[in-house]
């Protein structure tokens, strides 16, 4: 079958291939845009998968969970999810993020900025205009909130604090140590 004169191919029902092996899908495209496939299922409310293989061995899959409308990305056979899209929402390590980025793993977690030449920067860009945090750096042990650091507004939008906070066993979490605009410590 040659399209090579170019047009659509339109098939009524599914691409089969006979014999053992893999599909292949190669786009030969030489114009201008990006490449796309389009996979579609008959069937309404069905999840599918994408698979990317390299040589003989899976290099990896995309799987689309339609009632969790959520996209997760795996890196060979590994059944966890190494990266979850879902409303909105970024997972790494973790199949049903809760908040707008989260890290999950059994091992040390670590988030790295690099930069090869030049400073790498971590900002927290909050806005209060009274005074109050509008910044803050917070430990949890095993989801507990155990300690903190707040970014204060200290009277102008352009002043700040810092307030340090821990908790005592069987305690809450308090205020015990402040670093004024002026930089008065206390």
């Amino acid at each position: 079958f040659d399209m090579s004169e170019g047009g659509n191919a339109t098939f009524a029902g599914n691409i089969l291939r006979s014999g053992s092996g893999d599909t292949t899908i190669t786009n030969h495209s030489t114009g201008s845009g990006d490449p796309s496939f389009i996979l579609n299922s008959a069937v309404e409310n069905r999840s599918g998968f994408l698979h990317f293989k390299d040589r003989d061995s899976q290099a990896g899959y995309i799987k689309y969970i339609h009632n969790g409308d959520s996209m997760n990305f795996h890196t060979g056979n590994s059944g966890a999810s190494d990266l979850t899209l879902k409303g909105g929402k970024v997972g790494i390590g973790i199949a049903a993020p809760s908040v707008q980025l989260e890290i999950s793993g059994s091992a040390d977690q670590q988030i790295r900025i690099d930069s090869t030449s030049n400073r790498a920067q971590l900002q927290f860009d909050g806005t209060k205009t009274s005074d109050a945090e509008f910044a803050e750096i917070n430990f949890a042990n095993a989801g507990d909130s155990v300690a903190a650091i707040h970014a204060m507004r200290e009277g102008a939008n352009d002043a700040a604090r810092l307030a340090f906070f821990t908790q005592v066993a069987g305690g809450a979490v308090a205020e015990k140590m402040t670093i004024t605009s002026a930089g008065n410590v206390g």
